[in-house]
Order: C-alpha cells, then sequence, then structure tokens
C-alpha cells in the first residue's frame, strides 16, 4: 500500500473492488471458501482488516463452546450431563495449549471489549455467556448414544480438485460418525443446510485421503436440543461439492492475482465490517440499520475510497460469467434533473458484450457504436437566397439540481440541497438499474424502457402491501418520475421488500428466462410478476388483519 493508493478501492460504476495488495491463502478452509461464495469483497476484508470482536460475538462465543465441547467430550464422556462452566474453563485452556503448540492465534477470551452502555466485558462475562449457549445438551443427543471419541478436534488436509484445504473435524465418533458442533440456528432454508452438508463432504473427502473411513456426518445444533441435519454422502453429492471447491478455489487465485474482488449485496450486509464504507450495502429493517450503524470503519476512513477502476473489463475473475453493471447516466440525470451530456463516439467500435439487436441499439445510444458512414454528396441546385434569420443562442449547459455528497446509509437521500450518494434509496436505484440493464440484455430490450418497466412494477407491488405508507411518485406513470418523489419513494424499506418479492417471482418463471421471451414480451413477464407478487403481499396483509 502507497500514501496515494488506499487499502481498498470501490469502483463507482461496478459492484467491484480492488485490493492494495493480497495473496492467495496456502490452503484454504471451508469457512474461507465460504466466505468467498457469500461476497469475495467481504471475504477480501477479514483478510486484509483487523476487525475487533464485539460483545456477544458469534465467533468468540462459537469457539468457547467448541472448547467447551472438546473438553467434555474428550476429557468425560461418560458424564451425560457436564455443568458447562466448568467445561467452558477447561476448554479455554484446552484452546491456549493449541495456540502455543502451533505458534499462533487469538486468545480466546478477547479483551478491551465494551457493552454498548460503555461498562468492559471480562473473562467471566465471556464464559458465562458461551455457557449460556450450551445450557440443556446432553451429550447424548449427538448420536442418541453416550459418544465414544476416536478424535476431537482433529486436523485434516489434503487436495480436492486441484485446490490445497484443510480443517477442524469438531468430533470423530469410533463408528466412523463425523459431528459438527453448531452454536447457531438451524437454517429454515435448503441453501444453509446445504452449505453445511458441503462443510462435513469436505471432512468425508479428506479423512477418505488419509484412511479414515466416515459411515454417517451430521450437524448437531446445540442451542437447539441437539438437532441433528444429515448430510448426503452420496457420490453425486461428494462430486457436486469437489466441483465446487475447485471452482471457488480457482476463482479465489485469480482474483488475488488480479487484486479485483466482486461485491455481492445480500441482506447479510448490515453484519459486513465494511457496512458503512460499501458503496453498494443492502441493509433493511430496523435492526438492519442500527447494526449497519455500529461497524467500524466510517466513510471518512483514508483506507477506503471510491473511484473507477480502469484496465478490469478484462480481467477475468469468475470465468467471465460476472454480469456488467448499467451505465448510470440516465439515472443519475433522471435524478438530478439535468439531461445527461452526449458521449463522444470512438473511433473505432469496441468488442460487443451484448450479441443482440437491443445491446447493440443501446451501445449506440451512449455513444460507443461505429460512426455513421458519411453520405456521398450529391449535386445540389443553385440555393435560393432565403431570407436572414438570427442565430438562436446557445442553449446553456443545466444546472444540476443537488450537490453529491457522502453521508450515511439511513440518513435522507437529500439533505440542505445534497445528494447523499451512500443512501439507500440512491443504492436501490443504481442496483435496480443495474438489473435492468442485465435482464434487458439476456432479453433483447431497450435498457431505459426496462428500467421504467421495473420501477413501476417495484411501486405497484409496494402498493399492493402498503397502500397507506406508499407515496406516489409523480411521473413515473408517464416514464419521466420526478426525481425527489423518485428518492423520497426509493428510500423506504418496504420498496427493497417488493423488488425481492418481484424478482423471486421472476426467476422462478420459465417463461422469462434468457431465449425463452424477448422485446416486448419479456417486458410483460416482469409486469405479470408484479402481479403475483402483489397478490402475495395482500396475502400477508390477510393474516395479519
Amino acid at each position: 500500500m502507497t500514501d496515494t493508493e488506499p487499502l481498498m478501492l470501490f469502483d463507482a460504476d461496478r459492484p467491484l473492488v480492488r485490493a492494495a495488495g493480497v495473496r492467495a491463502p496456502r490452503r484454504l478452509s471451508f469457512s474461507q471458501l465460504s466466505a468467498f461464495t457469500q461476497c469475495p469483497g467481504r471475504w477480501l476484508a477479514s483478510r486484509l482488516l483487523d476487525v475487533p470482536p464485539d460483545w456477544q460475538s458469534p465467533l468468540v462465543l462459537g469457539s468457547l463452546a467448541h472448547g467447551a465441547l472438546e473438553a467434555a467430550v474428550h476429557e468425560s464422556p461418560q458424564v451425560n450431563a457436564p455443568d458447562w462452566r466448568v467445561e467452558v474453563e477447561r476448554g479455554v485452556e484446552r484452546i491456549r495449549a493449541r495456540i502455543r503448540r502451533r505458534g499462533w492465534g487469538d486468545d480466546p477470551l478477547p479483551e478491551g471489549v465494551t457493552r454498548p452502555d460503555g461498562s468492559v466485558v471480562t473473562a467471566t462475562d465471556w464464559m458465562d455467556a458461551a455457557a449460556g449457549r450450551l445450557d440443556g445438551f446432553e451429550l447424548d443427543m449427538a448420536l442418541g448414544r453416550p459418544p465414544v471419541p476416536a478424535a476431537t478436534e482433529r486436523h485434516v488436509e489434503g487436495v480436492i480438485q486441484g485446490v490445497p484445504v484443510s480443517g477442524e473435524v469438531d468430533y470423530l465418533d469410533r463408528s466412523g460418525d463425523v459431528v459438527d458442533w453448531k452454536t447457531g440456528r438451524v437454517p429454515s432454508r435448503r441453501d444453509g443446510k446445504r452449505a453445511h452438508a458441503d462443510q462435513l463432504r469436505v471432512y468425508r473427502m479428506l479423512l477418505g485421503d488419509e484412511g479414515v473411513p466416515v459411515a454417517s456426518a451430521a450437524d448437531v445444533y446445540v442451542t437447539a436440543g441437539g438437532t441433528r441435519v444429515e448430510a448426503d454422502l452420496s457420490r453425486d453429492a461428494l462430486e457436486s461439492t469437489a466441483r465446487w471447491v475447485g471452482q471457488t478455489g480457482q476463482a479465489i487465485g485469480r482474483a488475488c492475482e488480479a487484486r479485483v474482488f466482486d461485491l455481492n449485496p445480500s441482506p447479510l450486509c448490515p453484519w459486513c465490517p465494511l457496512a458503512r464504507v460499501c458503496p453498494v450495502v443492502r441493509v433493511s429493517g430496523a435492526r438492519g440499520r442500527e447494526t449497519a450503524g455500529c461497524q467500524p470503519f466510517a466513510p471518512s476512513d483514508p483506507r477506503f475510497a471510491v473511484g473507477r477502476l480502469s484496465g478490469t473489463h478484462d480481467t477475468d475473475i469468475s470465468d467471465g460469467k460476472e454480469p456488467r453493471m448499467a451505465d448510470m447516466d440516465e439515472l443519475m440525470a433522471m435524478m438530478s434533473g439535468e439531461t445527461p451530456a452526449p458521449k463522444p463516439k470512438p473511433k473505432a467500435k469496441p468488442a460487443d458484450p451484448w450479441a443482440s439487436e437491443a445491446g447493440q441499439a443501446a451501445l449506440d445510444k451512449w455513444g460507443v457504436g461505429e460512426p455513421e458512414a458519411t453520405p456521398k454528396e450529391e449535386p445540389k441546385a443553385e440555393p435560393k437566397e432565403e431570407p436572414k434569420v438570427a442565430p438562436k443562442p446557445e442553449p446553456k449547459p443545466a444546472t444540476p439540481r443537488w450537490r453529491p455528497s457522502d453521508g450515511r446509509p439511513y440518513d435522507a437521500p437529500v439533505i440542505k440541497g445534497s445528494l447523499n450518494t451512500a443512501s439507500y434509496a440512491v443504492t436501490h436505484l443504481e442496483l435496480t438499474a443495474a438489473h435492468a440493464w442485465r435482464y434487458a440484455a439476456e432479453h433483447s430490450c431497450d435498457p431505459h424502457e426496462t428500467l421504467i418497466v421495473w420501477l413501476k412494477a417495484q411501486w405497484a407491488v409496494a402498493q399492493c402491501a402498503w397502500p397507506e405508507l406508499n407515496p406516489p411518485v409523480k411521473g413515473l406513470a408517464e416514464g419521466h418520475p420526478d426525481p425527489a418523489g423518485l428518492l423520497d419513494w426509493a428510500q423506504h424499506v418496504f420498496v427493497r421488500d417488493a423488488d425481492r418479492a418481484l424478482r423471486d417471482l421472476l426467476d422462478a418463471d420459465s417463461t422469462s428466462r434468457p431465449g425463452a421471451a424477448t422485446g416486448r414480451q419479456a417486458l410483460d413477464c416482469v409486469t405479470d410478476a408484479a402481479r403475483r407478487a402483489g397478490e402475495s403481499m395482500q396475502a400477508v396483509r390477510a393474516l395479519l388483519a
């Protein structure tokens, strides 16, 4: 990192971030592979930044609970209902001994952590909280019988699909049963359970390479009465996980080499340490806003900056499948009330990433198409003398309605004549435009028309859900929304909820997939999805009535 180069430079136009310098890990753990899949930018932050833990940190409490379970199973497996406060203390000593042996690692009891009220968290506080996580759990809940340990916290490593991988198996029974302790909630969605099963399949492959047979593998949720979630260890499931490990490991290598990482906004954004500096952060709900506002890095931190990354269009960091973000000139002009300045035409046509007539038309509209051929000059008749007309004055460039500023996401989008570019409203409109440009490219639609259709659909869904709160947007129906009204509307949380419902239903519609619908038919699919999303929102209102 130089004096002039920030540690992390976010692209102003695309969901990308460039690192001042980062090396790929020599070996990847499952948690690293999973974190990169969720958001490469957040994975990068974990490599570059020292993030202090906060009170009730799931990582700290989870580590202490794992240490207690290791101590109980390894030292006294015959005691079915141990004193978990005692086991937490024994676990701390086991973790510290392991740190001394390997020569690195953080102490399991962080110092200097304070509560929101300013009081200091003590070692006793940490251990009491961890013991509370294990309250009510008995050892025979894991396997339906007393454990017969073969190993606890067993280190495994190997190579999967060319990617060096390592990990720690929480518990291996002599019967060949593998258990991974979980101190969080049981995932309610299939994708969460599938991700945890991938971890167990990785352990199954690494143990198999060491000649250790595995009969079964399951996550055991100690905070949910020992609930077991079995992992599918079939050949097809193992091969699928191996492919994911290989593809993700290679993507990490390419991203580290290029120093450019994708940003994937999701409902997990408020819990990311970059929540206050990331330009595409996605935050909704009072809890999300409160959590995001407590993250440690402020927009004024000189280690972070927003600019334009040069030379990244041709950088392959995701097998060439990452979508391009939309050109935001028209959207920003719509919001500022001015006419976007025309873009100069290049002398030669650049490579076209959208092999469609609509895509080429959009590129031409933006001024990056081929220059028009000069027509041949025809013989002209003798011109007649025309009456002299006074020349029209040149139009003055439009004065921007607002000055851009960088505030906080939960602040108003317009503050004292300045446009808060970090507000939820601006971020939502930017991401909506990006999705509209992608949808238009995939379905041979005009991207500008697609953007307006998408905004109308979002408004219609929000109107079905909360008509009392959904403000009117003057001019939206005619395709020319009032900038102030658009920002005021887009700042509402229920607008982002409406967009998620719209996208979920559209993704599930086979008639809206690329190649199945084009042009007006594809835009009609958006309208149909909005109608269904509105009906689902009204069903929720009926349930709550």
